[in-house]
C-alpha cells in the first residue's frame, strides 16, 4: 500500500471551524467540534523518508508484519471573550491503539489558547495565535518496537511533556461564498527527543447557500532538527511532513452540522503510511 499512498497518521490539528484561521468569534458566540478519528494500517514512513511495511521485534525474530489501529476522541471549542478576542480549547481526551495484539488506552496533548484579532480591511482578517497543550503522559510507554527494510521503528501514541505554539494568521473572505486562511508560525516543546518546529498550513474553501461547506487544506511542519531511527510511526514524537486533506460538513440547521474528513502527505518521516478519516458534530450559536 505504502508504493501508491503516502498517508499521514498525525496532522497537526486545523482546529474547529475550516476557515478558522485569522477569522475571530463575536463577543458571546462559540463554536465547538467533537469528532473521532480512525486510523488502520500494517506499513510506516521511517526516519528517512521512507515507506516500508513493518516488523515486530529484532530482525533474527522474523515474527511477521504489523497490524495497527488508534482510535481517538478529539474536541475543539472556541468562545468570543470579547470583540476581537477568541479563547480555544483544544484535546485528545481519551484514545484507543492497538499494535497486533499489544493494546493502550490514552490521553493525548489538552490544549488551551487565544486568537487576537489585528487588522480588518474589508475582506482581510488579520490575527495572533497562541496555543499551550500538556501532554499528561498517560499511555505514553512504548507500545511496540520492530524492524523495516528502511530502519527501526517504534509506536507511541501520545508523549509527556509540554508545548507552546505561537502564530500569525489571515483570513480572507471571496465572492461566491469562497474563503480562504493561511497561517505561519512556530512550536517549542519540553518533551526529550522533540526539536522545536516550524508550522504552517493554508486553506481554501467553499460554503454552499444549502449550509454544505468543504475545504481542501495544506499543512506543513518542519522540525529545526534530524529525524532519526527509530522512527516514531504514530506521528507523535520527532516527525517532518507536508500533509494535504479534505474536509466537508452538512449544516443540517443553523446550530448543527455533520462532518467527515481525511488526510494524506506529499512526503512524511517518522509517520504513519495508514489514511485517518474523521466524522463528527459541529455545534455553533451567537449570543
Amino acid at each position: 500500500m505504502y508504493r501508491h499512498l503516502r498517508s499521514l497518521g498525525a496532522l497537526i490539528a486545523l482546529g474547529g471551524t475550516a476557515h478558522a484561521g485569522g477569522f475571530t468569534q463575536p463577543e458571546g458566540a462559540h463554536y465547538a467540534k467533537v469528532w473521532g478519528r480512525v486510523m488502520i494500517g500494517h506499513d510506516g514512513h521511517l526516519a528517512n523518508g521512507d515507506g516500508a511495511e513493518l516488523y515486530i521485534g529484532v530482525r533474527s525474530d522474523d515474527i511477521g508484519g504489523v497490524a495497527y489501529r488508534d482510535l481517538s476522541l478529539n474536541v475543539y471549542a472556541e468562545y468570543g471573550l470579547f470583540d476581537g478576542t477568541t479563547l480555544i480549547v483544544s484535546g485528545v481526551p481519551y484514545g484507543h491503539a492497538r499494535v497486533n495484539r499489544a493494546p493502550t488506552s490514552y490521553v493525548g496533548p489538552l490544549g488551551l489558547g487565544a486568537r487576537q484579532r489585528l487588522l480588518v480591511a474589508g475582506p482581510l482578517h488579520l490575527a495572533i495565535e497562541g496555543r499551550y497543550a500538556w501532554y499528561p503522559g498517560v499511555g505514553s510507554d512504548v507500545l511496540a518496537f520492530g524492524w523495516s527494510d528502511a530502519g527501526d521503528w517504534t509506536y507511541q501514541p501520545t508523549l509527556e511533556g509540554h508545548r507552546g505554539d505561537a502564530e500569525v494568521q489571515a483570513g480572507l473572505g471571496l465572492p461566491f461564498g469562497l474563503w480562504a486562511t493561511a497561517s505561519a508560525g512556530g512550536r517549542v516543546t519540553s518533551t526529550a527527543g522533540v526539536d522545536p518546529a516550524i508550522l504552517a498550513s493554508g486553506q481554501l474553501g467553499w460554503s454552499s447557500p444549502v449550509g454544505v461547506v468543504i475545504d481542501a487544506h495544506l499543512v506543513a511542519y518542519e522540525p529545526l532538527g534530524r529525524v532519526e531511527s527509530p522512527a516514531n510511526v504514530a506521528g507523535t514524537g520527532q516527525t517532518r511532513y507536508l500533509g494535504y486533506g479534505f474536509g466537508a460538513s452538512w449544516w443540517f440547521s443553523p446550530s448543527w452540522a455533520v462532518t467527515i474528513g481525511a488526510d494524506s502527505a506529499l512526503y512524511a518521516d517518522a509517520n504513519a503510511a495508514a489514511l485517518p478519516v474523521i466524522i463528527g458534530f459541529e455545534h455553533r450559536a451567537t449570543r
